[in-house]
């Protein structure tokens, strides 16, 4: 978490490139955020009421804080505060969000199970999460049957090479930003499916908010595919991280 990494900038890509009132009226809250919360950013462009970008490591909420001051052009106020996946909503309560962010943020089984957790825990009853799924990471076919269980419904979004070539050129313009996964053509690694962006909805929203659709077993199935048929995958990020 203490420096972008390339799902965050893909998220914040793709965010940016969406229409204006995409997120119009709606409370937003990053999971996960680290010391780069560049998805919350993104988001507070895009019409919210209200931007929350959270982590659970107090120096990555500090450093987030900081970049957010810095960044303050935005029209929708966008804070940074502390928030463990493994413990009960802090502000506004439980399903108080109509959309839950996270990008890049899943390293093991556990932080898997963690992580739907939190999300079924803050997400609103008729909102929906959009998450930025590094395929290089041990636990992250997890995510997709954890969420099933949970009664959400998973659909890939698709990336354009426009949005795909931004989110490059932004990781190459942003001192330490690890883009390792692109490391042998940023293009033809992204469009290999090395980070998936997907939406969830609960299935209990009816027809307004699901089509039918879930995709959760055969993006699980990729995921594990993927993983496999690597020499190593990533546990933990690379390089210096906050403990404290």
């Amino acid at each position: 978490g203490a420096r972008p990494w390339w799902g965050g900038l893909l998220l914040a890509t793709w965010l940016a490139n969406q229409p204006a009132g995409l997120l119009r009226g709606s409370s937003v809250l990053e999971l996960g955020c680290g010391a780069a919360p560049l998805p919350s950013m993104a988001a507070a462009w895009k019409g919210p009421t209200k931007v929350l970008a959270t982590d659970g490591c107090p120096a990555a909420v500090r450093a987030a804080a900081a970049v957010l001051t810095r960044n303050a052009a935005a029209p929708s106020a966008c804070t940074a505060d502390r928030q463990a996946w493994e413990e009960p909503p802090k502000q506004g309560g439980a399903k108080a969000w109509n959309v839950v962010l996270f990008a890049d943020v899943i390293y093991s089984e556990e932080g898997a199970a963690l992580l739907a957790q939190s999300v079924d825990q803050h997400l609103a009853a008729d909102g929906w999460a959009l998450g930025a799924i590094g395929l290089l990471r041990f636990g992250s076919s997890d995510i997709f049957k954890r969420m099933q269980r949970l009664g959400f419904a998973a659909t890939e979004l698709p990336v354009s090479p426009d949005v795909l070539g931004r989110a490059a050129a932004a990781g190459a313009a942003l001192a330490g930003a690890n883009t390792t996964d692109l490391s042998d053509s940023a293009s033809a690694g992204a469009m290999e499916g090395r980070c998936k962006l997907v939406r969830w909805v609960r299935c209990s929203a009816g027809p307004s908010m699901w089509d039918g659709r879930d995709e959760a077993e055969r993006l699980e199935r990729q995921a594990k595919d993927y993983l496999h048929a690597k020499e190593s995958a990533v546990t933990f990020a690379d390089g210096w991280e906050p403990t404290e």
